[in-house]
């Protein structure tokens, strides 16, 4: 287990890799997609969710597994799960597991980065920018002379 050396210095600045959490450095750091895709064979995302579900119910696999893969790895994992029945992947099923691979990473940043002290001194400002804005304008309606 690598453990993450802090700073001594709890005012120091966050560089861009301390902002990034440990599971978005992992969805960046995993497998590369090695399948055998048949270009010719053109899949629509609802044949290959169909076809899918007929596979499973066909192959009895362990559906206990299921959840925790793809919580861990991604959707990968049911590619591979096809490739090992000797299915065919089509170019669209490929594109939408790379496509929801790249939405759980942007989401997992955006968690990450909304964590960060930088994030949290930005929105302390604005709030305080609102606030001394509200305070102005309540001055102006409660200030000397006002009473007319």
């Amino acid at each position: 287990v690598l453990l993450q050396k802090r700073s001594v210095n709890r005012y120091s600045i966050e560089n861009e890799q301390a902002s990034t959490s440990i599971s978005a450095k992992k969805l960046k750091k995993r497998e590369s997609m090695d399948f055998d895709v048949n270009t010719s064979f053109g899949y629509r995302l609802i044949n290959f969710v169909s076809i899918f579900s007929t596979i499973m119910a066909q192959k009895l696999l362990k559906l206990q597994n299921i959840a925790p893969s793809i919580f861990n790895n991604g959707y990968i994992n049911i590619l591979h799960m096809i490739q090992v029945l000797n299915r065919v992947i089509g170019p669209t099923a490929l594109q939408c597991v790379e496509n929801l691979g790249s939405q759980r990473i942007s989401i997992a940043n955006i968690r990450a980065h909304e964590k960060t002290k930088e994030a949290k001194k930005l929105k302390m400002a604005t709030h305080k920018y609102t606030e001394d804005i509200v305070k102005a304008a309540e001055d102006l309606l409660y200030g000397p002379g006002t009473a007319d």
